[in-house]
């Protein structure tokens, strides 16, 4: 959950990343999969607004403007 409650960032072992908005019953505002080689195991937002940290299975922490 984003720190202003509005959105959701969830991954999974489809290599990706997806941003909700909860606003809009749960509508997918983006897919985050470039640079994405293996499952995703950790999603987070980060203290700047608009920024989501990604990591994955092969070690990668990648960081995303959303």
């Amino acid at each position: 959950m984003s720190p202003c409650g509005t959105y959701v960032v969830t991954g999974s072992e489809d290599k990706q990343a997806v941003l909700y908005d909860v606003r809009m019953g749960g509508g997918v505002l983006g897919r985050m999969k470039e640079g994405i080689k293996e499952g995703v195991l950790a999603v987070g937002f980060g203290s700047s607004r608009g920024v989501v940290g990604v990591g994955c299975a092969d070690g990668k922490c990648l960081v995303y403007k959303v």
